[in-house]
């Protein structure tokens, strides 16, 4: 029922009566039927219902129609949320105690979970996403628009998806350690620590994110495991460690000189997601001459073994 509702949704940010079907079917299943309702349909529900509201509440259009649709996607968020809260709260609790194993963790996000699609909103998040921010219990913007010097990106964070998907291949173990290049505020180095049990060092230039990170770390009593340091990358001396993973910090010449400062880490491996795989790819220039660098290897596999 829920996937004839959403698809395909791709089209709607342009077909305005699409939207409001979808929105008020949406709300009618999540309002009215209970019985077909389970924990995955009702985040994956909440998700789209919160993209549909953003998209209706920054429009301009007071129709009946238009009211209306708000009207009931409000009430049908509202519940959705009053029933999310218990269990939320629970692995909170859990995740705060260190009473949560990473298996345990990482089936919130694998298990009976379908994909959303992959044109939601011309976005890279789901609800892997967003479950997992209401968890830490933030509601901070996915894409910061802070002012970057030339050859650094906006923050982005990165879907869950992609980090889900390098631990399932990789199969870290709480003995691992992973270095986090560009680490934002923290959102992925928590979520791998939690679901692999490693340590994690995120090092991130911009201070605002750095202090979200902290303020993350202290909440989930994770010092011991997980740290962000506000440094440099193109700068600072790299910490040395049998894993680095870099999802978007730079593009062009500067990339080119974070690959020069890694490559050397001799028995490490690299992991470029996201962003950073299309980075790569496209500043050939910048990376070709570099020793050691396989653009055939990491264009296959998507990382780069050193």
């Amino acid at each position: 029922m829920l996937s004839i509702i959403i698809n395909p949704i791709h089209t709607i940010d342009t077909d305005r009566s699409k939207l409001y079907e979808s929105t008020q079917s949406l709300s009618h299943f999540v309002l009215h039927d209970n019985e077909q309702q389970t924990y995955a349909t009702e985040r994956r529900a909440l998700c789209w219902l919160k993209n549909f509201l953003h998209v209706l509440q920054h429009t301009d259009n007071t129709s009946e129609e238009h009211v209306n649709t708000v009207q009931i996607a409000t009430s049908a968020v509202a519940l959705l949320r009053e029933k999310s809260n218990e269990r939320v709260l629970k692995i909170r609790s859990q995740l705060k105690a260190g009473t949560l194993s990473p298996d345990d963790f990482l089936s919130l996000f694998t298990t009976n979970t379908n994909e959303l699609h992959e044109h939601q909103f011309h976005s890279s998040h789901d609800d892997k996403d967003f479950l997992f921010r209401e968890i830490l219990g933030i509601d901070a913007p996915l894409v910061a628009q802070s002012a970057r010097a030339q050859g650094e990106l906006y923050f982005s964070s990165t879907p869950l998806r992609e980090v889900i998907n390098l631990i399932k291949k990789e199969r870290f173990t709480p003995n691992d350690v992973i270095v986090d290049l560009g680490s934002g505020d923290g959102v992925t180095a928590l979520f791998l620590h939690f679901a692999t049990g490693a340590n994690v060092i995120g090092i991130e230039l911009d201070e605002k994110l750095c202090e979200r990170a902290a303020n993350l770390i202290k909440k989930f009593n994770l010092s011991h495991a997980v740290t962000c340091t506000k440094d440099n990358l193109i700068t600072m001396e790299l910490p040395k460690a049998p894993y680095y993973i870099m999802a978007s910090p730079l593009e062009g010449p500067p990339l080119a000189i974070l690959m020069q400062k890694l490559l050397p880490m001799k028995g490490s491996v690299i992991f470029p997601i996201y962003h950073a795989k299309n980075h790569l790819g496209t500043y050939k220039d910048s990376v070709q001459d570099l020793s050691g660098f396989n653009q055939k290897t990491f264009t296959q596999f998507g990382r780069i073994m050193i």
